[in-house]
């Protein structure tokens, strides 16, 4: 009878052995888990897409993405990504670093170019490690083919210019971008998908030294500025 119950016990109490070997070897793959989940989850972050000349891309052109990136918690040390779809599941990466530190709002240009993506673009905002804090879609407003042609328009009264897209100068296709100021980029190699470039009732004083030294250099490649308006 004693030979039965210790056997018994010892049938009892082994099952429970091994279940916490188990669970104390896959201690350390869980909380590494658990590590990254956390940082993937990271409350407090966001991001914010704006495409193009205001959502208006043109084809086989340089052109800027404007991602603002914003941290209610704790201070991030990371990297945005451009992720453009080129179709058949290919992908081209574009990043940039961002410090992030708490409670802070950072507006980040990346460059890109346009040739052969689909109209499949994500921002991601990514941790050193590479894990995802944040995510999103951005969106397209109209695109205009590599031949076409592509109106700047920084204006007060957009109502104004929307006439703009039936004018394509015997080119493939037209579109009026309709931008504020800080829309135009400081790289010159990003002006070169604007043909034309109006001003209307705006202060282009406004614009910064960088921007300035772009428009001049645009100029000189056979950009077109139009003024007009009132005192501004």
């Amino acid at each position: 009878m004693h030979v039965r119950n210790r056997y018994s016990i010892l049938l009892i109490i082994l099952p429970a052995i091994l279940l916490a070997a188990l669970l104390l070897n896959s201690g350390p793959a869980l909380a590494q888990d658990g590590v990254q989940n956390a940082a993937a989850a990271q409350s407090g972050l966001s991001i914010d897409v704006e495409v193009g000349f205001g959502g208006v891309i043109k084809d086989e052109q340089w052109l800027p993405i404007y991602l603002t990136a914003s941290n209610d918690g704790p201070d991030v040390e990371g990297r945005l990504r451009i992720v453009a779809s080129q179709g058949m599941g290919a992908e081209t990466v574009y990043q940039a670093p961002v410090s992030l530190p708490t409670r802070s709002l950072k507006r980040v240009p990346i460059y890109i170019y346009s040739a052969g993506f689909s109209s499949s673009l994500t921002a991601v905002l990514v941790d050193e490690r590479g894990n995802v804090l944040a995510e999103a879609e951005g969106e397209i407003v109209d695109r205009v083919r590599g031949d076409g042609l592509l109106y700047g328009v920084v204006t007060s009264d957009p109502a104004v210019w929307t006439f703009l897209e039936q004018v394509n100068a015997g080119r493939s296709d037209a579109a009026a971008a309709l931008m504020d100021l800080n829309d135009l980029p400081d790289s010159g190699a990003a002006w070169s998908a604007l043909d034309v470039l109006i001003f209307h009732e705006i202060d282009s004083g406004q614009l910064s030294s960088r921007q300035q030294a772009a428009l001049r250099g645009w100029l000189s490649q056979g950009g077109q500025l139009v003024v007009t308006g009132g005192a501004g």
